[in-house]
């Protein structure tokens, strides 16, 4: 479907949301697995998905659990400008979650919450156009497997240097679950709906065309 996902037309901002029914890792960009994975290591029942990006955008490599939230938005290039999009996706997650109390903060395009005096993203976005349209995707994350991590994410990539010190990815990322955040089963309803106030959007659910279904079951 995310390959799909970007040959679709689309007439108005769409946003497609929801949980993944099992866990895969996403390579944005095009490199060899052992840039940034131990592929000996990664389990069989891991699937591997490639994503393509424009030239000149950071590739890196994202693990989706089945307790992270997916949400991509689509938006006509130039109607919202991008910095306002990308600090209202961040805004629309730390209210929908009641997180004001655990003082996020906003790094580039990363949540950040500390915990134990270390710094640690639940939640990032990235943004690049993508056929004229302005493009978003912003996980989140409630749990995180951090044995799988430890076994097949290298830390000794000029990416993961920047961040200092790591002995584990349990230095750097975290699931919402270990600060008592809860909510998955009512989260990106509410999401949606209070992303959509904050634009004064109304909300259509809609259905892929027969077409575009075709497409995405060839």
């Amino acid at each position: 479907m995310f390959a799909d996902d970007h040959k679709i037309d689309y007439d108005m901002p769409t946003i497609f949301c929801g949980f993944p029914k099992e866990t895969f890792l996403m390579l944005t960009g095009d490199y060899k697995l052992e840039k940034y994975l131990y592929v000996d290591k990664i389990p069989a029942n891991v699937k591997i998905i490639k994503v393509p990006i424009p030239k000149g955008v950071r590739a890196g490599v994202i693990t989706y659990f089945k307790d992270t939230a997916k949400i991509d938005l689509h938006i006509p290039k130039g109607m919202i400008p991008k910095e306002v999009i990308t600090k209202a996706l961040s805004a629309t997650v730390v209210k929908t979650l009641k997180l004001q109390k655990f003082n996020p903060i906003y790094r580039n395009n990363d949540l950040l919450i500390e915990v134990n005096g270390k710094l640690r993203k639940f939640c990032g976005s990235f943004r690049c156009e993508l056929k004229g349209w302005d493009y978003y995707a912003i996980p989140v994350s409630f749990h995180i497997d951090y044995d799988l991590m430890k076994d097949i994410y290298r830390l000794d990539t000029q990416k993961m240097a920047k961040k200092g010190k790591i002995d584990n990815m349990s230095d750097v990322v975290m699931g919402l679950d270990e600060i008592g955040v809860t909510g998955k089963e009512t989260f990106i309803d509410l999401f949606v709906e209070n992303l959509a106030k904050r634009f004064n959007w109304d909300i259509v659910t809609g259905d892929f065309s027969s077409i575009e279904k075709n497409q995405i079951n060839d």
